[in-house]
């Protein structure tokens, strides 16, 4: 059985691969094969908001720097509402968001290579089984998507 932390490091990694699996020609041979039945609308969903952040990142990073704060901000305010796993989720992808706004760099949003030898698996390979709460994690990843969504419509209005 996986303990919380290694759980939550796969809700956190499978979410940063989601995201991101767009953003390159790489990443989208990856998220291909890992996409599941009606998982790839979402996909490329995320994927389509992280290409946005990356083209905010390159055009005006001050604007990417006030974005991924926003986000960040919005991500812990959504987990102080959940709890257990969910909680922790959230509030490490918080964390991820406000390094890249400290940074000016979307390198903590990347996905994380795969896990060294002898480690239980990340990402979708990790979750088998699904949870039971498949319901919860679908509204969750909606929840997150609407709230990268809001915050570059509301800070990429002028462009």
């Amino acid at each position: 059985m996986m303990s919380t932390n290694a759980i939550s490091s796969n809700l956190t990694s499978t979410l940063i691969s989601r995201l991101s699996s767009s953003t390159t020609a790489q990443t989208n041979n990856v998220s291909s094969s890992v996409s599941v039945g009606t998982d790839e609308s979402k996909v490329s969903k995320m994927g389509g908001l992280m290409k946005q952040l990356a083209q905010v990142q390159s055009s005006d990073p001050e604007k990417f720097k006030e974005v991924t704060s926003k986000i960040s901000s919005q991500l812990t305010e959504l987990a102080k509402n959940q709890t257990g796993d969910a909680a922790k989720m959230l509030s490490d992808l918080a964390s991820k968001f406000s390094e890249a706004s400290e940074s000016g760099s979307m390198d903590s949003l990347k996905p994380q290579g795969p896990p060294p030898n002898g480690q239980p698996p990340r990402g979708a390979g990790a979750y088998a089984s699904p949870p039971s709460d498949t319901g919860g994690a679908s509204e969750l990843r909606s929840q997150v998507g609407s709230i990268i969504s809001n915050a570059l419509s509301g800070d990429s209005s002028a462009s």
